[in-house]
């Protein structure tokens, strides 16, 4: 488990996204959130990002 804050981070980072839309990167309190993260040359993806129902 982790801050939110880090969490938007490493998913803006992942996604490759411009720094301006961090914050638009929603996390809800006890979201859980998964990267893939491949070897070179795959790319990083988002697998699931949700927070409770």
């Amino acid at each position: 488990m982790t801050h939110g804050g880090v969490i938007r981070m490493l998913v803006a980072e992942t996604l490759q996204m411009p720094d301006e839309a961090i914050l638009l990167v929603e996390v809800p309190y006890a979201c859980f959130t998964r990267l893939r993260i491949l070897e070179a040359p795959g790319r990083p993806s988002l697998v699931f990002h949700r927070g409770q129902a």
